[in-house]
């Protein structure tokens, strides 16, 4: 008797992941967001060229800068990608998983796992090379164990940001629905915080104590707990929508 190993039951998601990730990396939204990106971070390493040669820019405070620019700014794209993963095809979703044999959390999986990476990349291709770059033009004051450190948090932030939202298509068949509601959570979750004062989930506070992480403190990083509760939201989150997508009438 033929016993198929474990793994194979993963290779539907494997290539919904990579055809879709083939159909977001050419699309005309996200070669025109990674095009504007791309144009931002170059004026901005110019800007900051400019206060290098004075004295006022280090490489801890450009790459905090750039950094600051994906928690605060580049976020509302991973929200709308990856809010949008579900709602842009619900007109496919009959075929893909009845005509083709494909269970539903191959599917929900597949795509999800898409768009983080399809974020991901775009993430890495800005900041790596940029903030490389600064640390031979500019005065560099930045740990090398901060830098990835700081990555890490920010990449982990913006992964969590898609796949919440991702979640968010589940309920809603228009696209633009499922972004407006993942906005509003996602950017009201950040609100309340921030007036209630709560340093530890505040992505703001994260911004502030980026310079500081770059440099490899560890006492500034030991009270964000941003990260984590993201993660753990996205978890359940993604759990609800799954169940509900087992159910859902495709």
């Amino acid at each position: 008797m033929l016993i198929n190993p474990w793994w194979t039951r993963l290779l539907p998601v494997g290539a919904i992941m990579r055809e879709d990730l083939r159909q977001t990396l050419r699309h005309w939204a996200f070669i025109a967001w990674a095009v504007l990106s791309i144009l931002v971070t170059i004026l901005g390493f110019a800007s900051a060229s400019g206060d290098a040669a004075t004295g006022a820019m280090t490489t801890a405070h450009f790459a905090a800068r750039l950094l600051t620019y994906h928690i605060l700014l580049w976020a509302g794209f991973a929200i709308a990608l990856g809010a949008s993963s579900l709602p842009s095809e619900s007109h496919l979703l009959g075929d893909a998983i009845l005509c083709r044999g494909i269970s539903r959390w191959h599917y929900f999986v597949g795509k999800c796992a898409a768009r983080t990476s399809a974020v991901l990349i775009l993430f890495g291709l800005l900041t790596v090379p940029a903030i490389a770059l600064a640390a031979v033009r500019f005065p560099n004051d930045i740990a090398w164990s901060g830098v990835g450190v700081s990555l890490f948090l920010v990449g982990t932030l913006m992964a969590g940001l898609t796949l919440v939202s991702a979640s968010a298509g589940v309920w809603f068949r228009s696209p633009l629905m499922s972004v407006a509601a993942a906005l509003m959570v996602l950017y009201g979750f950040g609100i309340v915080v921030t007036s209630l004062e709560i340093e530890s989930l505040s992505p703001l506070v994260l911004a502030y104590h980026l310079p500081e992480i770059l440099r490899g403190s560890t006492e500034a990083l030991a009270s964000h707990h941003l990260v984590p509760t993201l993660l753990i939201g996205a978890g359940v989150s993604l759990l609800g929508s799954l169940m509900c997508f087992a159910q859902k009438d495709v």
